[in-house]
């Protein structure tokens, strides 16, 4: 009777209580909003569509709502409701988002630009406008297009931080710059190996100072390494030295510069993928660092940590290291290369896959100046005109095609160039007229287009009239 009696007792409970509802589960609230591009340099007319990342206490991405975006400066440039940006008339303008009572904004620069310099790295591409903006743009995993964050692609020309009127330089996957005046080196991006200079390990998203009481003229910056001269020739060498490319012979990363071996004064030097060239001031070719494709020129395969002689009787003006191979010019403007040549870019017919001392390249042009990059080589006649030969697959030789050129080709543009450059697939020019182009590889921003996409012919790069 009792056992009946708590038996329905219960059952009469659990009939008032009705079906069990689990509790609303909380809500996430945002800890931090971020925007990306962290800043950029725009036309106006141009737009410019800003992504943004809510993220809560714990760093999870939230799938919320956009946030609310708004400009300082609605005569400058506008932005919808969805991010994108609107560029109305010249001036600098802040984009802010906020939710949730946190913030993040971009700077945005409406301007038109007139580049007085350019530079091709890894992935990256850096320049210096007649006005002294300083700019960026391309992969950004290491903070090598110096805006002051790491990761991403930047696709428009962006400000580097706190840093005008200098000359950018760009390597694999960092950067460097004389600042104005040369009192001062400085270097961002990548520094697993000490290329940066900087005395001590770190990536840097920023300039920072490297560590010398040297006074360099001239730059150049390769795969890992960076190397400087001063104004009486003396070469200077930091960063990866497993091959013997600082060229100090002690095979010995160097986090701050070093003097190069040998003590000879160059005119010009040149930082490859893991190997160094340069030219002293008796126009002689000297290499050190990494040879297994012959890429010292020195007719062995032979590692060097200090410079070596090219071999043969030449006399060069200029000089160029790429990834596995190198080039120079004579006076009279006859090419010469040497090293790795699958690609064909020796500029050479033969079969041979490398050559181990210089080879003469095919054809009868007379060239002013000659830049290495990574499976390819480009040159400019007196003229301006463009030639390029090598891999091709990117379209880094830019004649609209994508197939190999074993010898020069003429780039497909109209345009005529002073300078060129180029590190790894893409190559990037200075116009007779003050443009910048750019054209090869373009899937992490380094055209500046404002696209993730390639070109097999030279493009302008964005924000110019």
């Amino acid at each position: 009777m009792r056992r009946a009696f708590f038996t329905a007792l219960i059952s009469l409970a659990g009939a008032c209580e009705g079906p069990f509802v689990p509790p609303p589960a909380s809500q996430a609230t945002v800890a931090s909003v971020t925007l990306s591009p962290h800043a950029a340099v725009i036309r106006p007319g141009d737009t410019l569509r800003l992504q943004f990342t809510l993220r809560d206490a714990r760093g999870d991405t939230l799938a919320g709502p956009a946030p609310a975006f708004s400009s300082t400066d609605l005569a400058v440039a506008t932005v919808s409701g969805d991010g994108l940006v609107t560029a109305v008339a010249f001036g600098t303008v802040w984009i802010v988002a906020a939710a949730d009572g946190y913030t993040d904004s971009t700077i945005i620069r409406v301007a038109s630009l007139t580049f007085a310099s350019i530079s091709a790295g890894g992935n990256h591409t850096c320049g210096t406008t007649t006005d002294g903006a300083v700019l960026c743009w391309g992969y950004n995993r290491y903070g090598q297009t110096g805006d002051g964050q790491a990761g991403g692609a930047v696709q428009f020309a962006a400000p580097v931080v706190g840093l005008t009127g200098a000359e950018p330089i760009a390597g694999g996957n960092h950067t460097c710059a004389l600042r104005a005046g040369g009192d001062a080196t400085l270097c961002w991006g990548w520094n697993q190996s000490g290329q940066l200079g900087t005395a001590t390990p770190g990536d840097r998203s920023a300039p920072a100072l490297v560590i010398t009481d040297v006074t360099f003229t001239a730059l150049t910056a390769g795969g890992q390494h960076t190397c400087a001269l001063t104004e009486s020739g003396e070469a200077y060498c930091w960063g990866l030295d497993a091959d013997g490319q600082v060229g100090d012979s002690a095979f010995q990363n160097r986090f701050a510069p070093v003097p190069v071996a040998a003590g000879l004064r160059f005119t010009t030097l040149s930082a490859g993928g893991r190997h160094t060239c340069g030219i002293t001031t008796d126009s002689l070719a000297y290499c050190w660092g990494a040879n297994e494709f012959g890429q010292l020129g020195d007719s062995t395969t032979t590692h060097r940590s200090y410079p070596t002689r090219v071999a043969g009787d030449y006399r060069f003006v200029t000089i160029a290291s790429g990834r596995f191979h190198s080039c120079a010019l004579t006076a009279a403007g006859a090419a010469y290369c040497w090293g790795y040549n699958g690609r064909h870019q020796l500029g050479t017919t033969t079969p041979d896959s490398a050559a181990h001392q210089p080879v003469a390249v095919d054809g009868t042009q007379q060239f002013a100046t000659v830049t290495a990059g990574g499976l390819h080589t480009c040159a400019l006649l007196t003229d301006g005109t463009a030639y390029c030969w090598g891999y091709n697959a990117l379209g880094q030789v830019g004649d609209s095609t994508t197939a190999d050129a074993s010898a020069p080709t003429a780039v497909r543009t109209e345009a005529h160039f002073v300078t060129l450059h180029t590190f790894g697939d893409h190559t990037c020019g200075m116009s007779t007229t003050g443009r910048a182009y750019c054209w090869g590889f373009g899937g992490t921003g380094e055209l500046g287009t404002g696209l993730l996409a390639s070109s097999t012919y030279p493009v302008l790069v964005a924000g110019q009239p």
